[in-house]
C-alpha cells in the first residue's frame, strides 16, 4: 500500500506459500484507510486480511464459505468483488462452481466482529462461465450471467440468454429476470445506493452485435435497453451519481476491431470515444484483459493489454465527461494481468506486471 499519491509503495503483509496458483484475490477500501483483501486458499476456505484504518495492523480472518468439491476445481473464487463503506462495513461476493452448476456466494461484516455468510444465489443450468456479481458495502448486489446457446458453452464470449438478479441490503435475492439475448458477453456494476446497471451485446442481423445497457428500477424490474453502439465484449463501471462508463470491442473496417467507450448518464449519453489501441485488439483480448473504472467526478478510465507485437503492451486512457481521451504512456513487455481503480477526485492507478532484467515485477502508473 501507499499512504498518499507521492508516497512510496511498501509491502505490509505476505501470506504463506501455496503449492497451486491462487485465484485472483479482491481488495476493497475506503477514504479512511479501512481495507480488506479476500481470497480463497487453493482447495480450501475463503480468507480475508483486514486493516482497521490508516497505518493500522492487518488481521487475518476466515470468511464463511463452502469448500470446492475437489481441491483442484477451477472456478471456486471467480469474479470476486469487495466494497467497504465510510463506516467500515464490508461486503464481498464471488462465484463458485460445484460440478456443472454455478452459484453466487458472499459474506459481510461490520467494522468490528466476524464475517457472516450472505444468502447464496443459484444460477440456471447451462450457465456459461462464471456469473458476474457486484456488491455495495451495505450488502445490496447485482448478478448477471449467460445461459449459453447450445454449442457456445465453452466459448470465451458465449451467446445465449442474459439473466440477472438483484440483492437487497437485507441479503435477499430477487427472482432472476431475463433481460434479452447476447451475441457475446455481459457485465454488471452497482452504485453505492444500490442502483445497478447491466450491459450486453444484443444480436443483430449483420452479426456484429450492438451494445445495450439496462438500469434497475427503484420499484423493481429493469428499464428498456438503451443502444450504445455496435460491438461485443462490454465492460462497465458506475459511480455514485449513476453515470456509467462502458467500453467494448467495436467492429472496424480496416483493422477488424477497435476498443470504444461511452459515458452513459442516467438521462443522456455522452459522445463515443475510440481508444488508442493498436487495431489488432479483438473481442477475445478485450474480454480477457480490459478493466474499466468510473470516478465520482465523472472522469472514466480504461486499461487494457494490447497484443501488438512484439510482446504485450499495457495501455490505459482517461475519458472526460465531454468524451476527450487522455492516453497514459504505454508500457511494453507486460502481460494480460491488470488492475485498475479510480478515486473520488478523478485520478486512477493502473497496476500491471512487466518484465525486468531480474524477472517480472509489479508496476503502478497514475494519471496525476
Amino acid at each position: 500500500s501507499r499512504p498518499g499519491l507521492r508516497a512510496r509503495w511498501r509491502a505490509e503483509w505476505t501470506s504463506g506459500g501455496y503449492r497451486r496458483d491462487v485465484e485472483t484475490p479482491v481488495v476493497g477500501s475506503n477514504a479512511k484507510g479501512v481495507a480488506v483483501t479476500v481470497w480463497r486458499v487453493p482447495g480450501g476456505k475463503v480468507r480475508s486480511l483486514i486493516r482497521g484504518g490508516g497505518r493500522g495492523r492487518w488481521i487475518v480472518m476466515s470468511v464463511p464459505s463452502s469448500r470446492p468439491l475437489r481441491p483442484g476445481d477451477l472456478g471456486t473464487f471467480a469474479n470476486p468483488d469487495a466494497t467497504t463503506t465510510a463506516s467500515g462495513r464490508t461486503s464481498a461476493v464471488w462465484s463458485l462452481r460445484r460440478g456443472s452448476r454455478w452459484s453466487v456466494r458472499g459474506a459481510w461484516r461490520q467494522r468490528t466482529g466476524q464475517w457472516r455468510a450472505a444468502a447464496p444465489l443459484a444460477t440456471d443450468r447451462g450457465t456459461a462461465w462464471a456469473p458476474v456479481a457486484r456488491t455495495t458495502g451495505r450488502g445490496a448486489g447485482v448478478a448477471v450471467w449467460v445461459v449459453a446457446r447450445p454449442g457456445s458453452e465453452s466459448a470465451l464470449l458465449p451467446s445465449g440468454t442474459v439473466r440477472a438478479a438483484m440483492r437487497t441490503a437485507d441479503g435477499a435475492w430477487t427472482p432472476p429476470t431475463t433481460l434479452g439475448k447476447t451475441a457475446g458477453g455481459a457485465d454488471a456494476a452497482i452504485a453505492p445506493d444500490g442502483r445497478a446497471v447491466v450491459t450486453w451485446s444484443a444480436p443483430t442481423s449483420d452479426g456484429d452485435g450492438e451494445i445495450v445497457l439496462a438500469r434497475s428500477r427503484a420499484a423493481g424490474g429493469w428499464s428498456a435497453p438503451t443502444v450504445l453502439g455496435p460491438g461485443t465484449a462490454p465492460r462497465i463501471d458506475v459511480n455514485a451519481s449513476g453515470s456509467a462508463l462502458v467500453a467494448w470491442a467495436a467492429p472496424d473496417e480496416t483493422t477488424g476491431s477497435r476498443l470504444r467507450a461511452i459515458t452513459a448518464r442516467p438521462a443522456s449519453l455522452g459522445p463515443p470515444s475510440t481508444l488508442p489501441t493498436s487495431g489488432e485488439f479483438g473481442p477475445i483480448e478485450h474480454h480477457r484483459s480490459s478493466r474499466v473504472a468510473m470516478s465520482a467526478s465523472g472522469r472514466g478510465f480504461v486499461a487494457w493489454a494490447d497484443p501488438a507485437g512484439p510482446g504485450v503492451t499495457t495501455g490505459a486512457a482517461a475519458i472526460s465527461t465531454a468524451g476527450s481521451v487522455q492516453r497514459l504512456r504505454s508500457r511494453g513487455d507486460g502481460d494480460r494481468e491488470l488492475a485498475l481503480a479510480a478515486d473520488a477526485a478523478g485520478n486512477a492507478v493502473v497496476l500491471y506486471r512487466q518484465a525486468t532484467a531480474t524477472g517480472a515485477a509489479l508496476f503502478a502508473s497514475s494519471f496525476a
